[in-house]
């Protein structure tokens, strides 16, 4: 018989067998494959469809409520109250990120308000509230990656901190406000790209850094042809211009970096284009974030700093004219960059 379901969406149930019916006799073998198996919930009352971003749970049928939110009940987590479809993405609206040996769990809760004013009140008169969540399997990195998608990666714990979410986002404005969800992504060389790299985590005494800034025709992590935009935190490209503060002139949050720079192709190439970033998570008291490049002393990371830092990427991009930038081949000693493109760079550190 199967487990009650871990959440009513979304959950997981398990099923036990036991080699009983008939058992082995004198020294007879036992049943083979495991006494264990786990499978997917399927409720009645909704439906979750998870992929590598976002969460879809479709209700099944309207409900008589004056509004709907999710754990975080800001306006981006709101809905009407006959909403039937809600999706949200993994790392917003208050999600719970939670583990075991085998999967990562992304947890939220759907809450259905009948009225506003009584729940205001403290009362309620047929309120609901509907847990739902996705499961992924984990990766088992030894560095202690919990799972990595495009544009996310999610780790264990950091110095004591637990769960951190590491986030490279796009935008098409220097704005930051409207992000680039669909790729691949089009542009022209004439254009800027706007890339924000970010940690999700709510302790304030917590700072980023960026030891590597990559562009590769590949999402692979290593393999491929790169461009060295950022290397062992010191700049490499002579056009980067480092920025502290947002556009209204007010220092950014500690866990936040910012940059833009102009599209571009690989020479005699017409791959598409992947951004990969290097993090680094410093806590108070630490200042290494904030200096990551010694120009009297440019250094390789040691093996220790390297263990401490994860990777993210996002992509692909497509520029669409023929101007283009050399790359070299992972394996390759760096030569010097023969561009025929100016590529700006602006980088917040």
């Amino acid at each position: 018989e199967w487990s009650t379901c871990s959440e009513p969406c979304g959950g997981k149930r398990t099923i036990t067998r036991t080699c009983t019916n008939p058992a082995p006799l004198h020294g007879g073998a036992t049943c083979p494959g495991s006494g264990t198996s786990e499978g997917d919930c399927s409720e009645e009352m909704c439906t979750v469809t998870c992929d590598g971003e976002k969460m879809t749970v479709t209700l099944a049928g309207e409900g008589n409520f004056e509004i709907i939110h999710l754990i975080d009940d800001a306006t981006d987590c709101e809905f009407p109250g006959d909403t039937t479809v809600i999706e949200t993405n993994l790392h917003e609206c208050g999600t719970e990120i939670g583990y075991n040996t085998t999967h990562l769990y992304y947890k939220n809760e759907v809450h259905g308000i009948k009225s506003e004013e009584e729940a205001d009140a403290g009362i309620t008169r047929g309120d609901f509230k509907l847990p739902f969540q996705c499961a992924y399997e984990r990766d088992g990195n030894a560095k202690g990656i919990r799972w990595q998608i495009t544009g996310q990666t999610v780790v264990e714990s950091v110095t004591g901190k637990g769960a951190l979410t590491f986030l490279l986002e796009m935008y098409e404005t220097d704005a930051y406000s409207k992000k680039i969800d669909d790729f691949p992504f089009e542009l022209s060389l004439t254009d800027n790209l706007f890339v924000q790299v970010k940690v999700d985590s709510p302790d304030t005494t917590m700072s980023l850094g960026v030891a590597q800034l990559q562009a590769k025709d590949t999402p692979n992590e290593t393999g491929g042809k790169s461009y060295d935009l950022v290397k062992d935190g010191c700049i490499e490209d002579s056009t980067t211009e480092l920025e502290v503060n947002d556009k209204d002139g007010k220092p950014l949050d500690l866990k936040v970096k910012r940059l833009n720079f102009q599209a571009f192709n690989f020479l005699n190439s017409e791959s598409t284009i992947y951004i990969h970033a290097v993090l680094k998570v410093c806590v108070k008291d630490d200042n290494s974030c904030n200096n990551m490049c010694d120009e009297t002393r440019r250094r390789r990371r040691s093996p220790d700093e390297e263990q401490n830092e994860y990777h993210v990427f996002q992509g692909p991009l497509i520029a669409t004219d023929a101007l283009s930038v050399s790359g070299v081949d992972a394996g390759v000693k760096c030569s010097p960059l023969v561009t025929t493109l100016l590529l700006v760079l602006s980088l917040i550190l």
